[in-house]
């Protein structure tokens, strides 16, 4: 009997559909690995048992800038608010300073905290240790006073968190030599794809063993093709604007060098803490890969934040997503029996900057306290001014002024930071503007019906170093600021304010003995021996030419850069991409890949000629391109190029009669010597890299007359700063503490 049609298809139908889970799937584009984690940073949490009650001794050791007492509820309100995110988080990674000094017991307490965090949400905790973990300052005032406490070694930070990270680890870094630097790092792979390398920088140094280790991990990940997620304390990159030269020794050695063989190597995104901020800074290697240095706010500072960072990774393209959050969002923070309003970022600001509720004034006065007191005590314990320098030379007239100021400042230190203290009062109540300062009156500063003034200046700039999460170029009043600092007036303001208060303290016996210490003939001696102290209408140093104009310059750039975002997401937070089809390298004055203090000199017969300029010291293959005024190559001329290395002071402040802060970079110092020139003929010159081809802007190759008074000056102070040295005498930059 034949079958019908329908029946036949009735037969298909079902022969097809039993033979369907059986088929194989067709093909589908491909998925992005993803990887979502939490962060949180220098937390410094401090064990309730051991405040002693928060009275007045654990206060007052601190409170300034240091809100310890806030630590346990802000830890409890910020794990609770990740706890929330649970089923959107893989890891939660914490980048050091996990307790105030590195108190055992405080170790103890916040392992146990952070495991039991583990077992109740299903999320693994990674930590690396901070500057602030291990073998520090210990102290407990648990009994009122404050005491040693049991300090915490790196084995002990070992055997606390054994469970919270180093149980992630396939592998260890283990140092061969005596310098354990670096023996709590650590690599694991996590999550779908994804390697972290978490690195110790405890005692501020990435040895060149640990840079080989790290640098080994991520090419193995790399060939295995994972995503490398770095994690480290201190930061790799700068994280604000002229941080090098600020916070010299708050870093890592050699911290350029070393992003940039770990961008090359394979690390795009890298983890950090340490400065309290919420930033995200890249730095390019020569070959143009990128390191994002992602830091993670300070939790018991303001802003206060934890973020959450989404990686989305597909054929070595790479996104992140970086988001900050409050740290109140689900528990009110609770701390010394008083619950803060929400949100908790304007008393993240007032606990950080201000002092009993004094806001900057009493931040700056206890500052001056600390740091100004001690040194003055110290240095009039040990016999003042003149002892120091008599001690090594005897410097005739100069000798009566150190005494006079040994009298008036050295001998009676209360007294000094008294005056100064009444001169903060009124400075910080000047007006630096005619607009008001209203941008941030819900964080509790300002006032929109007066103009602001030199606290609001500081206090906003405080917020955008820190915070990020605005541009200061929309704010009139900021960019009136600074557009008045640019200009001069700021300056004049504040030192047509300041130097006749700081005369009269001095005393009018001052400038005879000034006048004493210079050539009596001399310019300076006379403006100084025709002006009285209370008689000042126009800042001092205007008298030297140029000087005025030179400092306004440097903290003009000063200013500006601590204010303004490095960031590539324009803030704190936004997606940041590594695409290896589309790598750049920047090359400008920062990055020291164009040639920087380059100068010439040309001999009296015009027939040969010597260039020098400086590079990073990675840029090996020097060039000179010389040509006549018409761009013709000078063919006549011999060009002998060399190169050597040196270290050198760069990106310094100007203060016309000295140089401070700057910082030191590895340098290739390269010299041109040119021969077989023609006499009167225009030459025309470029100087710079001939294997990435970055070249100075042409500059006309001619002889100049010497400048008698800058060389005078110039060999003057570079005499007189030697003969400091030999005496042992120097500038250097006070830790911040951080």
């Amino acid at each position: 009997m034949k079958k019908s049609p329908v029946k036949k298809i009735l037969a298909l139908a079902l022969a097809v559909l039993f033979l369907l889970p059986l088929l194989p799937a067709p093909a589908t584009a491909e998925s992005p690995n993803i990887l979502r984690v939490a962060l949180l940073s220098d937390i410094h949490y401090f064990r309730e048992d051991m405040a002693g009650g928060y009275g007045e001794v654990f206060m007052q050791g601190n409170a300034v800038g240091h809100p310890i007492e806030q630590t346990p509820g802000l830890l409890r309100s910020a794990l609770a608010a990740i706890a929330e995110r649970a089923d959107d988080l893989d890891y939660l990674l914490i980048s050091g300073d996990l307790t105030r000094y590195g108190e055992y017991d405080g170790h103890a307490e916040l392992a146990e905290i952070l495991k039991q965090f583990e077992t109740d949400t299903g999320i693994d905790i990674a930590v690396v240790p901070g500057n602030h973990d291990i073998d520090s300052g210990a102290a407990t005032f648990a009994n009122g006073v404050k005491e040693s406490a049991r300090k915490t070694t790196e084995e002990d930070f070992l055997a606390f968190y054994e469970d919270l990270g180093y149980d992630l680890a396939f592998e260890r870094f283990n140092p061969t030599g005596e310098d354990k630097a670096g023996m709590l790092s650590y690599a694991a792979d996590i999550g779908d794809g994804y390697r972290l390398i978490a690195i110790d920088t405890f005692r501020r140094k990435i040895t060149p063993e640990l840079q080989a280790w790290i640098i080994g991990q991520c090419e193995e990940a790399v060939a295995a093709g994972k995503t490398v997620v770095g994690m480290g304390h201190h930061n790799l990159n700068e994280q604000l604007n002229g941080q090098l030269r600020i916070m010299q020794n708050q870093g890592i050695e050699n911290m350029r060098e070393i992003s940039e063989s770990f961008a090359d190597a394979g690390m795009h995104f890298y983890f950090s803490g340490h400065l309290h901020m919420s930033e995200i800074s890249p730095w390019y290697s020569d070959s143009g890969e990128v390191l994002y240095d992602i830091i993670v706010p300070g939790l018991f500072t303001f802003p206060g934040d934890y973020r959450v960072v989404t990686f989305s990774s597909l054929n070595g393209r790479i996104e992140a997503d970086v988001r900050s959050y409050a740290p109140d969002e689900v528990l009110e923070i609770t701390a010394n029996g008083i619950t803060y309003p929400r949100p908790y970022r304007p008393t993240a600001l007032e606990l950080t900057f201000g002092y009993n509720g004094n806001g900057l004034n009493g931040f700056a006065k206890e500052n001056l306290r600390r740091t100004l007191g001690e040194q003055l005590e110290k240095l009039r314990d040990s016999g003042g001014i003149t002892a120091m320098v008599k001690n090594q030379v005897d410097l005739g007239p100069v000798n009566a002024l150190f005494e006079y100021l040994d009298e008036r400042l050295i001998n009676d230190p209360d007294k000094i930071i008294g005056v100064l203290n009444d001169l903060l009062d009124d400075a910080l109540a000047l007006p630096v503007s005619k607009l008001p300062c209203n941008r941030f009156l819900d964080l509790g500063f300002g006032d929109a019906t007066k103009p602001g003034t030199v606290s609001d200046m500081a206090t906003a700039a405080i917020v955008y170093m820190f915070w990020k999460n605005h541009d200061p170029q929309d704010d009139p009043f900021m960019m009136d600021v600074l557009g008045r600092l640019q200009n001069g007036e700021l300056l004049d303001q504040l030192l047509n304010y300041a130097l006749p208060k700081i005369f009269d303290v001095l005393g009018a016996d001052l400038i005879p003995l000034i006048s004493d210490c210079v050539p009596v003939n001399s310019a300076l001696a006379k403006a100084l021996n025709s002006i009285g102290s209370p008689l000042i209408t126009m800042p001092l140093l205007a008298l030297i030419p140029g000087t005025r104009d030179t400092i306004n310059n440097s903290l003009y750039e000063l200013a500006s850069k601590i204010i303004t975002s490095q960031s590539p997401t324009g803030s704190g937070n936004g997606i940041v991409v590594y695409d290896p089809n589309n790598l750049q390298t920047p090359a400008g004055p920062r990055t020291f890949r164009l040639p920087f203090d380059l100068s010439f000199t040309v001999s009296g017969d015009q027939k040969s000629a010597e260039i020098v300029w400086y590079t990073k010291a990675s840029l090996t293959s020097p060039g000179l391109k010389l040509t006549d005024s018409m761009g013709v190559p000078a063919a006549e001329a011999e060009i002998a190029l060399t190169t050597e290395f040196a270290d050198v002071t760069v990106e310094t402040i100007d203060l016309a009669i000295m140089q401070l802060m700057g910082y030191t970079i590895r340098a290739a110092k390269h010299t041109a010597k040119i021969t077989n020139l023609t006499p009167g003929k225009s030459y025309r010159f470029s100087a710079g890299d001939t294997e990435f081809e970055w070249w100075s802007e042409p500059q006309n190759l001619t002889a100049a007359k010497e400048n008698q008074i800058v060389t005078f000056f110039t060999r003057l102070w570079e005499w007189i700063r030697g003969f400091l040295r030999m005496l042992g005498i120097s500038w250097k930059n006070q830790s911040s503490g951080f």
